[in-house]
């Protein structure tokens, strides 16, 4: 299967290396890009909520006939990742919603998104539960990790987000981490600068944020029934890693 990473604001896609290596060690290949542009008069490394067509137009490219990936690509199925911002866009993408500013014009439904992975993200109190896609009843298996040091969009923002998603939906926090907990470093040149200090080690953070990204995705992307009962019930076995609420 195929992840898709949306960045931060202003943060390069470099900084998500360590991230997008342990998810690929699982067996899926991961697309972290980084892309430039003007935003509110200024150049800004700004999320494309495009990125799932333009990323599936070339897996399937490169898994055709004449490529040396045929038939290694499961081009069927497609898992968002996010990070701040780019978990906003990512859920902008997954829900059909296209709002200013950070969506301009509508973008075609991508059906092959089959599950959502954020970390310190989320749409907010002003997005209600109508304005989630929902199929037979039910939305896209969406997971929200909250850092419990995270400043800029805090435990408490997080929890109140979490009344409006749809099921299934699970949230997770990962203890001792701040808004920075995804990045490979501390404080990534150029984006915001976080006010609280993480007592847990960047390493150990993203190796926990892989480790239940690989089990969620498992479960929803490769129909692992193990995977799927380890994070329902929280007995995921990843270190820092409490299940806060689910639905």
């Amino acid at each position: 299967p195929i992840l898709i990473m949306f960045p931060g604001g202003n943060v390069h896609g470099s900084y998500y290396s360590k991230l997008a290596a342990g998810l690929a060690s699982s067996g899926y290949v991961v697309y972290v890009p980084y892309r430039c542009t003007i935003f509110f008069f200024q150049y800004f490394l700004a999320p494309d909520i495009n990125l799932p067509s333009y990323v599936l137009t070339d897996a399937k490219t490169q898994n055709s006939s004449n490529a040396n990936l045929l038939s290694r690509i499961d081009t069927a199925s497609i898992g968002l990742l996010g990070h701040s911002l780019g978990g906003v866009i990512g859920l902008f993408k997954m829900n059909d919603i296209c709002d200013f500013p950070f969506c301009t014009s509508s973008t075609a439904t991508v059906s092959e998104i089959k599950a959502g992975y954020f970390y310190g993200s989320g749409l907010g109190t002003s997005y209600s539960s109508s304005r989630y896609k929902t199929t037979n009843g039910s939305g896209i298996p969406t997971m929200y990790v909250q850092g419990s040091l995270d400043s800029a969009f805090t435990p408490t923002e997080a929890s109140n987000n979490f009344k409006n998603v749809i099921s299934p939906s699970y949230l997770y926090t990962l203890d001792g981490a701040n808004h920075y907990g995804v990045t490979d470093i501390y404080s990534p040149l150029l984006a915001n600068a976080e006010k609280n200090s993480a007592t847990l080690s960047q390493e150990s953070g993203i190796q926990s944020i892989s480790k239940l990204g690989v089990l969620f995705m498992d479960a929803y992307l490769k129909s692992n029934s193990t995977s799927l009962s380890n994070i329902q019930s929280g007995s995921t076995g990843v270190s820092n890693m409490t299940l806060t609420s689910s639905k």
